[in-house]
């Protein structure tokens, strides 16, 4: 009887810096949602059939809706806290939800730190070249950074120094173009300009220039896209200058101003 072996197979050593990593992506369903989201940090993902069944948006007490944004599943998310800090994460990572349900509240979802909390969100499909963020601060500067500087290659979730800490911020915005802010000081004073007088300035931290003029301890008080706030007479308060004390509010606008300052 003749065995017949088969013949050795040639054999390789491959070491471990030859080896290519791959890493398989989980494909993300992209379909269209409505985003809300709270004063009191209450975030919610809605699609559009469910708020066809019902769109009254469920509060605590004391609670009110800040934010809304059509979007989509696939897109980004950007929150910014009162700390200097920005969180990121995705759509996708937050489940659908209902309007007569509270939604995820952000600090815990996203691990802030003990006492944090959101003072803005942005949804973003892309970090578009002329799109920038604008800080409002307690001692009457304001800071324009680009949405860029937000960036990151790494999947990371939260990115310190976001903005600078020098001074309490009031508010932040987010500009697609060239638009109109409204400042309102304590003092019942108030200002509108072009977001273009404020220099973009590519550190994040920058504590920006001095927009509104502050006597003693008077504080900057409000801020926002003028969009959001329509005065009596706008023209009474348009700026072409900064910095500037800005001008007395009417009672007309004085009272319409507490109203924004109180909610």
């Amino acid at each position: 009887v003749i065995k017949k072996y088969a013949k050795p197979r040639k054999t390789e050593i491959i070491y471990s810096t030859e080896i290519e990593e791959t890493t398989v992506e989980e494909e993300i369903p992209d379909y269209p949602v409505n985003l809300f989201f709270k004063k009191e940090g209450y975030f919610k993902k809605i699609t559009m059939q469910s708020l066809r069944g019902s769109d009254v948006q469920m509060l605590k007490d004391g609670d009110s809706l800040f934010l809304q944004y059509d979007g989509n599943n696939v897109e980004e998310l950007i929150f910014f806290s009162d700390k200097a800090q920005a969180y990121k994460a995705r759509v996708s990572d937050f489940d659908t939800t209902k309007a007569s349900q509270l939604g995820d509240y952000i600090p815990a979802k996203l691990g802030f730190d003990e006492g944090e909390r959101v003072i803005f969100m942005k949804n973003l499909t892309k970090y578009d070249e002329n799109a920038h963020m604008v800080f409002a601060f307690e001692n009457g500067k304001c800071s324009r950074v680009p949405i860029t500087s937000y960036q990151t290659k790494a999947n990371r979730r939260k990115l310190v120094g976001a903005y600078a800490d020098a001074s309490p911020i009031i508010a932040a915005m987010y500009l697609e173009n060239n638009e109109h802010i409204v400042l309102v000081s304590d003092a019942n004073k108030a200002m509108t300009i072009k977001s273009e007088l404020i220099p973009v300035k590519a550190t994040r931290t920058s504590q920006g220039i001095t927009v509104m003029t502050l006597k003693g301890k008077q504080k900057l008080a409000y801020a926002a896209l003028a969009a959001d706030f329509k005065y009596e007479d706008p023209m009474k308060y348009r700026k072409i200058k900064i910095p500037s004390s800005g001008s007395l509010l009417s009672e007309f606008d004085i009272k319409k101003a507490q109203i924004k300052l109180d909610d």
